[in-house]
């Protein structure tokens, strides 16, 4: 007759107990020396070996041959262990026996000494499932149980055991078994049926175990009975799952923004009739170990795979960040939770994947930040290859004109401080004409010996009212502005940091909304914050913010500012004015002379 693998190959001794070595050296030593207890505890998740280790020790305590604190396995008590026919070992299950009337019952056949062997061993397994009135008529005989007697309860559950039967017996935890010890068992279990088990298809099972040792030898005997040549594919198709490679792909897709690719993948699970809850949980665990690996390349050994499979998660995890990690993982996890009470499973793993392939699909934070780590990486990338940043490149790639002319917008004087709008309002015919440029935000005036061109000479000068014609505006050199480092750019202000660390203290909201910001100092007790949350604009007009700010700032630098917020530009706006004004003019066929060219003079 057939026996089941994980019944046939079940430990026999304590020396056969895979990946619980400190509790059954423990037990075998309190063997030896005759210090066994009257009653013990054993807990631990499923398949783990507690209900093996509580059969060891009772062949141990009642086998006359005993050496060393191991049964000998060949006596009639043994056997009649190992058979289930000895009468002194009682097995009850507390899920079916967890009435007080059953209790009862076993107290009265406790007195009786035993019939055959030393001690009478009860191994109650589930104990948490009994009720309250029969842990209460358990207490007592375990208070004060005949010498003869020795309890041994099992549970994977053991908050749901009451205190009082906790302090009477003596506790061993066990541990989920190691992925490592569970695919060596089961070589050895192949090796044992004459069959062939590759080394990643012993190591899938392991994983997909969760380290019960009991359900990875019940998935291998089914695969045997399919193939005696159990590999990962074998495995993937008996089990029901994806499979690493086709998790490895899908995740790539996702990187790739493949939008189609997914979908046509999730299609092609559902008609074949995979799980898709499944396949989520399995994507899940697939982008933790990625998750893993990118934190810290050196947390392999956390991972379930074989030395193959580890250099393909490496390779996968350098083309990853972790805030998209991190969002990934949120966002499939939010999925399974709406896939539980949802009938249309299929739409769901869509949505979630659709979400994943593009941050810009949703408004979350998580989506943000990984945005924002793309846009770095991809500055990163540039500034290796010798790609200048855009807000750098024109400073540090056009060499000084022959005089110095500032940077920064100038503001040319008219009769009477008119602004040249007419001129600039007017719509000239173009096949290209591009947006006029947007003001910046901190552009102000600045005293007349510093930022603003001298009097046009007359022959220059525009008339008092516009004409059909438009007389040239003449350039002149301009002196560099004596306090910035950087022609046209405000001073920045040193001491902001000390400012957003003395409001953090008054204003925590407020702080919130300054990470990242940076103020600059543009004169006439002015100072332009520029914080990278849009909604520092609207906090800014309301008095509680605008009081704690000021109070902060007066604190730290002793001055009053008004404060202004920079307005966050919708286009690209160039560096120079004067080459804005420049470009302007020709398009508006405005003569340019230009003072220091003899040949335009």
């Amino acid at each position: 007759m057939y026996l089941a693998l994980y019944r046939k190959y079940r430990p026999a001794r304590f020396a056969d107990v895979a990946g619980q070595t400190a509790i059954t050296e423990t037990l075998r030593r309190q063997v030896a020396e005759g210090k066994t207890a009257h009653s013990y505890l054993f807990t631990g998740s499923r398949g783990t070996g507690k209900t093996t280790c509580a059969k060891i020790l009772a062949k141990a305590v009642n086998c006359p041959n005993a050496k060393d604190g191991e049964p000998c396995l060949e006596c009639d008590i043994c056997k009649g262990i190992d058979n289930g026919t000895l009468l002194d070992v009682v097995e009850m299950d507390a899920a079916s026996n967890n009435g007080v009337d059953q209790v009862r019952l076993l107290k009265e056949e406790a007195v009786y000494t035993p019939a055959q062997s030393r001690y009478r061993v009860y191994i109650i397994d589930e104990v948490h499932m009994m009720s309250v009135a029969a842990f209460n008529a358990l207490l007592k005989i375990m208070e004060e149980p005949p010498a003869h007697v020795k309890f041994i309860l099992a549970t994977t559950e053991v908050h749901k055991v009451p205190a009082t039967i906790l302090s009477r017996c003596q506790r061993f935890d066990f541990k989920r078994i190691k992925p490592e010890d569970i695919a060596g068992r089961l070589s050895y279990i192949a090796e044992q049926e004459q069959a062939v088990l590759d080394q990643d298809a012993a190591f899938l099972l392991a994983k997909l175990a969760d380290g019960g040792m009991r359900d990875a030898v019940s998935m291998l005997d089914q695969c045997l009975t399919v193939d005696n040549h159990v590999t990962t594919q074998l495995v993937t198709e008996i089990t029901g799952i994806t499979g690493s490679n086709y998790l490895f792909s899908i995740t790539q897709q996702i990187l790739a923004g493949d939008k189609g690719g997914l979908l046509r993948q999730v299609d092609q699970l559902y008609r074949s009739s995979k799980d898709l809850t499944r396949f989520l949980m399995e994507l899940v665990q697939h982008l933790r170990s990625l998750m893993l690996l990118k934190a810290d390349p050196g947390c392999g050994e956390l991972l379930v795979c074989s030395a193959q499979e580890l250099e393909q998660y490496r390779t996968q995890a350098e083309g990853t960040s972790l805030p998209f990690l991190l969002r990934g993982i949120t966002v499939l996890q939010q999925a399974l939770d709406s896939m539980a009470t949802s009938p249309d499973k299929k739409l769901w793993v869509e949505m979630a994947l659709l979400k994943l392939s593009d941050a810009g699909l949703e408004d979350s934070s998580q989506a943000l930040l990984q945005r924002l780590s793309a846009l770095e990486q991809r500055v990163t990338e540039l500034t290796k290859h010798g790609i200048p940043l855009a807000a750098t490149s024109a400073a540090e790639s056009t060499p000084p004109p022959p005089s110095p002319t500032p940077t920064e917008s100038v503001e040319v004087k008219q009769p009477e401080e008119t602004p040249m709008a007419s001129p600039s309002r007017e719509k000239v015919p173009s096949e290209e004409t591009p947006a006029p440029p947007e003001e910046i935000p901190w552009e102000t005036k600045q005293p007349p010996e510093d930022h603003t061109l001298p009097q046009a000479p007359p022959e220059y000068a525009p008339p008092p009212e516009p004409s059909g014609e438009i007389p040239p505006v003449a350039e002149e050199p301009v002196s560099p502005k004596p306090e910035s480092t950087a022609a046209g750019e405000p001073k920045l202000l040193d001491c902001w940091g000390q400012v957003l660390e003395e409001i953090s203290k008054i204003n925590p909201p407020l702080f919130g909304v300054l990470s990242g910001s940076i103020a600059h100092d543009i004169g006439q007790g002015r100072l332009v914050v520029d914080s990278p949350y849009e909604m520092f604009s609207a906090m800014i007009k309301k008095d509680n913010y605008l009081s704690s700010l000021q109070k902060a700032l007066t604190e730290v630098t002793g001055h009053h500012y008004r404060i202004l917020a920079k307005k966050k530009k919708k286009a690209a706006v160039q560096e120079n004015r004067l080459e804005q004004l420049e470009q302007r003019a020709k398009q508006l066929q405005i003569p340019i002379v230009h003072p220091d060219d003899p040949s335009e003079q």
